[in-house]
């Protein structure tokens, strides 16, 4: 018997790749780019864009990847 938990990871895994062949169809990369969206350190201004896209179709929050990354 599969749980729910299983479920929506396997959800997430083909949003994931349908936000992954939507950002590639579409060059969102460069369009960010022109926009002057860029950062100094850290994880790039796209993989952050693409992240909290990830959080909204996901139906999920950052709340819990945070509070676990402060616990560990």
């Amino acid at each position: 018997m599969t749980s729910i938990a299983q479920i929506n990871e396997n959800e997430q895994r083909e949003i994931r790749g349908s936000l992954k062949k939507f950002f590639a169809e579409y060059h969102l990369s460069g369009l960010l780019k022109m926009c002057r969206a860029e950062k100094q350190k850290g994880f790039s201004a796209f993989e952050i864009f693409r992240y909290l896209l990830c959080l909204v179709f996901c139906d999920r929050s950052m709340y819990m990847p945070r509070s676990l990354a402060v616990r560990m």
